[in-house]
């Protein structure tokens, strides 16, 4: 917590809550982009839908991002195992890609939909964010 708000640590920086929405709203029109992490819970599609309700702007660019979950003992699965997670995991992700993708379109959205890869989803996360110089982040 900063300042009895919630917060942000990633690294070495700290961002209150306050100071994340009081930058998005004063950003110029063409700055404007943000990131969403999905997947196929209610929590993440309460949240795409609490944000395009109270938040989106036209002129932002929505930047949808998924990290699947990694197994970490992989090497002692048969091959045939390893395929069938490979198989399982690549449908999830198509599911929730035409999902989140038809929202945006319905919605008059822009923007697209990146796979992330990495062990920390949070971190990955927050890494595209500053790739794409992102606004802001919203999970669900």
């Amino acid at each position: 917590m900063v300042d009895g708000m919630f917060s942000v640590i990633h690294g070495q920086n700290v961002w209150s809550l306050k100071s994340i929405l009081s930058r998005a709203m004063t950003l110029g029109e063409e700055e404007r982009s943000m990131v969403m992490a999905v997947d196929e819970s209610e929590n993440a599609e309460y949240a795409f839908d609490w944000y395009v309700k109270h938040f989106h702007k036209p002129e932002t660019k929505m930047y949808l991002v998924h990290c699947p979950e990694t197994y970490a003992n992989v090497t002692m699965m048969s091959p045939g195992k390893v395929q069938e997670l490979i198989k399982e995991c690549e449908k999830k992700i198509k599911t929730i890609q035409s999902k989140y993708l038809s929202k945006m379109k319905a919605n008059g959205i822009r923007g697209e939909f990146e796979r992330l890869n990495g062990e920390r989803p949070g971190h990955a996360i927050i890494d595209c964010a500053v790739d794409k110089n992102a606004t802001f982040i919203v999970t669900g």
